[in-house]
């Protein structure tokens, strides 16, 4: 049973992980410039001395969000454990938080 809510804490960590955004859009662009690319013309290949340059840009950010891709798939993302969704709650924050009195401010939680 401990083992499927595993899995369902892995991917909520990689969905939320900056390595998967990034990703994701250098995913998007790169398909995008890579196409653009594809389907230039002469006129745009006069432009850069016959050097497809969307192509070849297009081709690295793919290269590089592979990259990502691999590394969020090897190196997962760690799970905090030992934490519920109740602790985190407005109210237990608020709770915790400690009040200091000579100084009068918010030392952190207790």
């Amino acid at each position: 049973m401990a083992e499927p809510m595993a899995n369902k804490d892995m991917r909520g960590a990689r969905q939320y992980d900056v390595r998967s955004a990034i990703a994701a859009l250098f995913t998007a662009f790169g398909v995008i410039v890579t196409l653009t690319g594809v389907f230039s013309d002469e006129a745009d290949l006069a432009k850069s001395q016959g050097i497809n340059v969307s192509l070849w840009t297009g081709l690295g950010m793919l290269l590089l969000a592979g990259c990502f891709w691999i590394w969020l798939f090897v190196v997962p993302p760690d799970v905090p454990t030992g934490h519920s969704a109740r602790d985190f709650e407005p109210l237990n924050l608020i709770l915790r938080v400690r009040y200091h009195p000579i100084r009068g401010r918010n030392t952190g939680t207790s």
